[in-house]
């Protein structure tokens, strides 16, 4: 495994509900490391989950195939991982790992538990 390009998909920002990236191409890339950086959040039981879906293709529905769900009240950095053969052994409360191929086309959803704001960014790692 080896980094190809690192980018910003979500900019910094305070937000209070659901942001999607812009959809996604890859052509050459086996995985991605998604990265939620969770700089202020509004307390309380609120969370974010950070969702890497699937777009559809010939008329079939986009789909979710990897999501973490970040603690309540809590600031720090999220890490989804979606890699073929990628271990597991990394895993934890801050760290979720998918041991499978990055599809063709692709983009993140990050979802909001309710309408407090949170300030967060979401930067990818694409993995050859």
């Amino acid at each position: 495994m080896s980094l190809s390009y690192q980018t910003t998909l979500i900019p910094r920002g305070a937000y209070t509900a659901v942001q999607l990236s812009a959809n996604q191409e890859n052509d050459l890339q086996r995985g991605v490391m998604l990265s939620l950086h969770v700089f202020a959040n509004p307390g309380g039981a609120e969370t974010l989950t950070i969702q890497l879906i699937e777009l559809g293709q010939a008329g079939n529905a986009d789909q979710v195939i990897g999501s973490l769900a970040t603690a309540a009240a809590t600031n720090g950095t999220w890490r989804l991982m979606w890699y073929p053969g990628a271990s597991t052994a990394m895993e934890g409360n801050h760290h979720k790992t998918y041991s499978q191929r990055l599809s063709r086309r692709w983009r993140v959803n990050i979802a909001h538990s309710s309408t407090g704001s949170w300030t967060y960014r979401v930067d990818a790692d694409l993995l050859h």
